[in-house]
């Protein structure tokens, strides 16, 4: 399953809900007839928190979806109401990867990447990719060494800082300097 989005409020007294897509382009998101919901355990913030939460998914009918100037909204089959749209906050919306269009070469999920080992050039590992966060101008790898605890922030740019990436392995090569 690959996480694409989540539930951030409720819209309305009629059951809309507001929805943050992490799908690119965003409106991807919205040409599915069914997603797969996950509430969220108590704590979890995070997409990839959540992704990996015990809980299990509900399958959920997307009746309609509509882009607002605040962002989309979506009206969920069963949620009537608005405190049935607040009980939604949070949750997270998944698709099974394989309902996931095709990447060609050198193209990944975020969900790939998360969890590879990283290396720099000189063979330091740097840690594992914990996430990834948009910045407007590039993508960002969020790497921790599970040792230290340190983060590292490693801009996602293929070919200048990203050199190879092998989901096969867990492995990612970087040109970084383990000491930024």
């Amino acid at each position: 399953m690959i996480t694409l989005g989540k539930i951030v409020a409720a819209h309305g007294i009629k059951g809309w809900v507001k929805v943050k897509s992490f799908a690119r382009p965003e409106e991807s998101l919205f040409k599915f007839e069914q997603w797969w919901l996950i509430k969220p355990q108590a704590g979890q913030t995070s997409a990839v928190q959540a992704s990996s939460v015990t809980a299990t998914p509900e399958l959920s009918d997307v009746l309609e979806s509509r882009h607002q100037s605040s962002g989309w909204v979506v009206r969920l089959a069963g949620v009537d109401d608005r405190n049935a749209a607040e009980l939604l906050r949070g949750t997270m919306i998944q698709l099974p990867k394989d309902s996931m269009p095709l990447l060609s070469a050198n193209e990944f999920y975020w969900s790939d990447l998360i969890g590879l080992s990283v290396e720099n050039a000189s063979g330091q590992c740097l840690g594992r990719v914990d996430s990834l966060m948009e910045t407007g101008a590039n993508d960002v790898l969020v790497v921790v060494d599970a040792n230290s605890k340190k983060r590292c922030l490693i801009p996602y740019l293929p070919e200048r800082v990203i050199k190879r990436i092998d989901p096969s392995v867990g492995i990612m090569v970087v040109d970084w300097d383990s000491d930024f």
